[in-house]
């Protein structure tokens, strides 16, 4: 759009509409999902488990399989060797359906995106006499190699995995 200010200068006047721009995200956001995070992530089963040791334990993530927690010694040839008990937190059982997503215009603020998978049937726990559990959470680090990176207990003997990948960042 043309303008003239008060000296009689002309302008050219534009400004940016963002619902363009949110529309051909949303749009993007389809076609990606239509591809879909567990085949985004099916390469880790043909990788070795993730470990992350966390005080006295150890945590191993074994993709769409299982995940066990042990303490490890290191022998004075630097050969770590898994000590009793091995304790089961969960097999597989399932993963988050995005079937029907419906993806929302991007925000800046708030925690990140993640796809979860959930493992259950561990070993019985001491404290509750039921089965371990575990949820397992999977986020984008463009760049990282695959990451267990932290390992939470917010109730007894359920158990949060947090995992950083670059498999999933190509997903909305």
């Amino acid at each position: 759009m043309m303008m003239k200010s008060k000296y009689g200068q002309e302008y050219h006047c534009s400004y940016y509409d963002k619902r363009d721009e949110e529309k051909r995200i949303l749009e993007e956001e389809k076609v990606a999902l239509s591809r879909g995070i567990p085949e985004l992530l099916a390469p880790l089963a043909d990788e070795p488990c993730l470990t992350f040791t966390k005080g006295w334990w150890t945590y191993e993530l074994c993709y769409k399989n299982k995940i066990t927690q042990f303490h490890q010694n290191v022998q004075d040839n630097n050969v770590a060797e898994r000590v009793a008990p091995i304790i089961e937190l969960g097999n597989y059982e399932t993963e988050k359906d995005w079937s029907n997503h419906v993806p929302k215009p991007h925000k800046r603020s708030g925690p990140p995106p993640y796809h979860s998978q959930t493992y259950v049937n561990g070993s019985k726990c001491d404290l509750t006499e039921q089965p371990r559990k575990a949820e397992v959470r999977y986020s984008c680090q463009a760049g990282a190699n695959d990451i267990l990176y932290a390992v939470d207990e917010p109730e007894t003997c359920s158990y949060i995995l947090y995992v950083r990948t670059f498999r999933v960042c190509s997903h909305p």
